[in-house]
């Protein structure tokens, strides 16, 4: 492999020395990067605000295989509510929920916090119709809300502004006041 001047044994030997160069400059990376890495996470456990065994966020989406939306947990709810594919307004913001989803976005059914201090567990059917909500209104009180499927009548456990008497009524389709106790 020698020639007479030494050129190919000289280009192999700068070649060698090349690659070890090469070597030594990708170990001294990983070794910086590890170290940084070491750094950063290591940092992060002694910050001020750090608390072990805790997430913060203000937004948590699971989806589904197709990447659809089934459950948003978030604080403020921002979204407004889709029944049937059509967005409808809220009647007061949202400041903390938990909203369960179709496949199609329409609102089945959460917790929520609302602004107002109003407090609701509510379960919708597949159309996103109100079927049971449990509810707490300031100045109003709890109420419970019942509808079955196909029913033309709602019973609604209502208390009344004002504080005064509590009652139970029948309410048409039409919203009459069908039956009223007391």
């Amino acid at each position: 492999m020698r020639s007479e001047d030494g050129t190919v044994e000289a280009e192999l030997r700068h070649q060698v020395e090349q690659l070890e160069l090469w070597k030594q400059l990708a170990w001294c990376n990983i070794i910086f990067t590890l170290l940084l890495a070491s750094w950063m996470i290591w940092g992060s456990f002694k910050s001020e605000n750090a608390v072990h065994g805790e997430m913060r966020v203000h937004r948590v989406v699971v989806i589904d295989d197709a990447n659809k939306e089934r459950i948003v947990i978030a604080a403020p709810l921002k979204e407004l509510p889709v029944v049937n594919g059509k967005t409808s307004k809220r009647r007061v913001g949202v400041s903390a929920a938990i909203q369960f989803k179709e496949a199609d976005g329409t609102e089945r059914g959460g917790i929520a916090l609302e602004d107002d201090g109003s407090f609701m567990f509510g379960i919708d059917d597949e159309r996103g119709r109100e079927r049971a909500h449990l509810f707490y209104i300031p100045n109003r009180g709890s109420a419970v809300y019942l509808q079955a499927p196909g029913a033309k009548t709602v019973s609604l456990a209502d208390p009344p502004a004002n504080a005064g008497q509590p009652g139970l009524q029948i309410v048409s389709s039409d919203r009459a006041i069908t039956k009223q106790w007391p």
